[in-house]
């Protein structure tokens, strides 16, 4: 602990069974008067991140463009991710480089039910031969048929009485 300006500068000792960094061979330095943190081995640099918003952001950049990672992705991942785009325009959108960090495909594209679902149109009523039933014609056909079973109770008491 010491005290600078009037304001205590907490400084914890780290061993190398507490750093992460230090068992891989790293070490860090936080210059003064700098919001910048450097990663080393060997006295070579090999990250540095930049304080901002109370976080560190690194900047990296490989060292030999041979040696960087090449992404690849599922394109059922990415056909279901970016909102079920054809596989064509995902495919072109690789090829001119559009989605960062991916660099080829793997996989064909599968079943996908939210795309079949979206493309199903509903089908149209099948049209009856005649005219069409409307509901002052449907109700006046259950009116005949009411009728015709209370004509019918009605003579077959009318018959059953004594």
């Amino acid at each position: 602990m010491s005290l600078i300006g009037g304001a205590v500068n907490l400084q914890p000792r780290l061993t190398e069974k507490d750093s992460l960094l230090m068992s891989v061979g790293l070490s860090t330095s936080f210059p003064a008067n700098s919001n910048a943190c450097y990663v080393q081995k060997d006295k070579n640099t090999t990250l540095v991140a930049n304080h901002r918003n109370g976080l560190y952001h690194a900047r990296v950049t490989p060292n030999d463009q041979k040696e960087a990672a090449h992404a690849t992705i599922d394109v059922n991942l990415l056909h279901q991710q970016m909102e079920h785009i054809s596989v064509g325009r995902i495919k072109q959108m690789v090829k001119c480089g559009q989605l960062r960090g991916i660099d080829t495909l793997s996989g064909t594209l599968m079943f996908c039910e939210a795309c079949t679902l979206g493309k199903m149109k509903k089908a149209p009523f099948e049209l009856q031969d005649g005219p069409r039933t409307t509901l002052s014609s449907f109700l006046d056909k259950i009116n005949q048929t009411l009728r015709c079973v209370y004509q019918t109770t009605n003579l077959i008491s009318m018959n059953t009485r004594p």
